[in-house]
């Protein structure tokens, strides 16, 4: 989870923190593990000196939990139940840094991704291409007359590995094969780079107001979920007690699920 302040200055900050205790939270009530990995206080220049709290542009968070039933919301994990948060939350209220009485909107903006570990790399036999040829360049009689050089070609994704480093094949065999996997967890790696980066973009937008999912307006101590196009009272119940943010979650997903089953039924998906 990725928490990015947006549009409002220290304001979008100071909410910041708030979510991340609201998060913290949720995480506690479902037993989950909750780490703070890296987070970014905004400049004392930004920060009214006044105000106890820390404003964040910036949080990176691991949250890590297993499913619990079988059914319905509960049988996701961690990021199965997150993952409805991404996009932009705007907050409705009197800032605590502010001299006027006078209501302001921020932004930040939670970007949700899987968690992606390494990947032990698996090379199905029939994938690899294996070449044997007599080594070139110095060496003796001996490296003339020996097949011991190696040729493997990865066939599903093109990649050749050539070693005639050592003077026996099946050496060079096993430092070729080492050297695939190697390339191999670098494409991968570089794929999840890429993929992470894309999720990233289509959850932050502009940071802008106007492309907000939920709402948290303070003053009237009302959260609108936009997507929902619901509204709930009771903001102490929701971000400290995580008790609402539970609710709206699993409503979610129940939308989500009958616009699935729309979808099927459309396009008779669904077999009597």
């Amino acid at each position: 989870m990725e928490l990015f302040a947006g549009a409002g200055g220290k304001e979008a900050g100071l909410f910041a923190h708030d979510l991340m205790n609201m998060y913290h939270a949720f995480a506690i009530q479902r037993n989950w593990s909750f780490t703070v990995l890296h987070k970014t206080v905004m400049s004392s220049e930004e920060c009214a000196p006044s105000h106890n709290e820390t404003s964040l542009s910036y949080v990176r968070i691991e949250i890590e939990g297993e499913p619990t039933t079988e059914s319905g919301i509960m049988s996701f994990g961690a990021y199965g139940q997150l993952k409805w948060e991404a996009g932009v939350h705007r907050v409705q209220r009197v800032p605590v840094t502010s001299s006027q009485n006078k209501i302001h909107t921020s932004t930040v903006a939670v970007s949700i991704q899987p968690k992606y570990g390494d990947v032990d790399i698996d090379i199905p036999d029939n994938d690899l291409k294996w070449e044997f040829h007599r080594p070139t360049g110095p060496g003796g009689q001996n490296v003339n007359k020996s097949t011991s050089a190696v040729r493997l070609t990865h066939l599903p994704t093109g990649i050749v590995i050539s070693c005639q480093r050592e003077r026996y094949q099946h050496i060079n065999k096993g430092l070729a094969l080492d050297m695939l996997k190697e390339r191999l967890h670098e494409i991968h790696s570089k794929s999840q780079s890429h993929l992470i980066d894309s999720i990233r973009r289509s959850h932050l937008g502009n940071l802008d107001r106007s492309e907000k999912i939920r709402t948290y307006n303070f003053p009237q101590d009302r959260i609108t979920d936009h997507r929902l196009n619901n509204s709930w009272n009771n903001l102490y119940r929701f971000m400290k007690q995580a008790v609402g943010l539970s609710e709206v979650i699993e409503s979610l997903y129940k939308q989500d699920q009958r616009e699935q089953l729309k979808r099927k039924l459309c396009t008779g998906d669904i077999k009597s």
